[in-house]
């Protein structure tokens, strides 16, 4: 079988290389190592960085509509978006600006042509100068800031959680020590996800470790985002996502959610969700962190269920398959292999069973995702 081409694109606080020892960026190298050696997929990777990155395959700031000639090549695009309007740096004063007009075009053209997108951000409006606008992604994820006045916010876009107060997306578990802590992030107690069955298929087969098992936990982070199903809209949105909706960029015209020829409709879908215990600090290992920024939080997390995954099966209509995650963390080596900044085992990060589980889920993302 041949290979399938993808490419992985990232911005903003993100590394394409080894894992940073004082964690002066968010690596992937162990989700780029999986991809890698995968030989059931068999995987051709290209990696870039919109912010440029010595260690990706395609050097330079990458541009969708002018670092490669053709997005055709690939089968699926991977796009882990930090940039965008956040509550810790609302000047964004250094990063790059939002996709251009002629890159919306080649993204929906390629996803009209039957190219899978996974997307994920994070808090606030972390992601969104990549992901906000894409057709259908843009529905199926909050994107934005509640802090974020940018006109170009759809009137639709509910708001994403907050970084930090109450209402933070707290998916920490109590670690081995009774405490909720930062770093719990990178020890190895996973969150449980609560999976949920789709229509005709039951639980998704992303999740199928094998003929009698599924992935039961995902990595845990301190404040993640959310994602939607089709009109998932939360309490403090005004209006839900129209079916109708047609988009325009750089002169093409594109339709958001088509039909196929015998007028079916396909949405996307919750697959998987997260909880937040309620009523708990989250505290910070003074002088153990790399990281700067993040102080301890003293309000008591709000317990709630939140959207994990959401999937759009594109194939029932002829065109490319969506896969939008609610937090980046969830790829990341801080939260998979471990913190080297922490302590004890949060610098070790997951046992080898269940990362071998998180690698199967991944490699079964990368067999869904591609072409029909």
């Amino acid at each position: 079988m041949a290979a399938i081409r993808l490419l992985l694109v990232v911005d903003g606080y993100f590394s394409l290389g080894p894992q940073d020892r004082n964690d002066r960026s968010f690596s992937v190298s162990h989700l780029i190592k999986t991809l890698k050696s995968s030989t059931a997929p068999k995987v051709s990777l290209d990696t870039a960085h919109r912010d440029g990155d010595l260690d990706a395959t395609i050097w330079g700031k990458f541009d969708f509509a002018e670092s490669v000639t053709d997005l055709s090549i690939y089968q699926e695009i991977w796009m882990f978006g930090y940039n965008g309007a956040n509550q810790m740096d609302p000047k964004n004063a250094t990063i790059r600006p939002p996709l251009r007009e002629p890159e919306l075009r080649a993204i929906s053209q390629f996803m009209q042509n039957g190219g899978g997108i996974l997307a994920s951000g994070d808090h606030e409006g972390l992601g969104s100068f990549m992901c906000g606008r894409i057709p259908r992604v843009r529905s199926m994820r909050k994107w934005f800031s509640a802090k974020d006045t940018s006109p170009d916010i759809p009137a639709e876009a509910p708001r994403n959680w907050p970084v930090s107060g109450p209402d933070r997306a707290d998916t920490l578990q109590k670690g081995v020590d009774d405490e909720y802590l930062f770093t719990n992030q990178s020890d190895d107690i996973p969150q449980p996800l609560k999976l949920i069955e789709v229509p005709r298929t039951g639980i998704h087969e992303v999740f199928k470790l094998d003929s009698q098992t599924v992935l039961q936990h995902f990595p845990d982070h301190f404040h993640e985002g959310e994602v939607l199903g089709f009109g998932g809209v939360d309490e403090k949105s005004s209006k839900p996502w129209t079916l109708e909706g047609k988009l325009t960029f750089d002169g093409k015209t594109f339709v958001e959610y088509p039909s196929n020829g015998s007028g079916h409709q396909e949405v996307p879908q919750i697959i998987a969700t997260g909880t937040v215990t309620g009523g708990h600090k989250t505290a910070v290992e003074k002088g153990k962190l790399c990281e700067s920024g993040f102080e301890e939080d003293d309000s008591l997390t709000n317990a709630k269920t939140i959207n994990t995954l959401s999937v759009y099966n594109g194939h029932e209509v002829d065109v490319g398959r969506v896969l939008t995650d609610s937090s980046f963390h969830h790829f990341c080596d801080l939260n998979l292999i471990g913190d080297p900044c922490a302590v004890a085992k949060r610098t070790q990060g997951f046992d080898l069973g269940f990362l071998a589980e998180m690698d199967h889920f991944l490699l079964n993302v990368v067999k869904w995702l591609a072409r029909k």
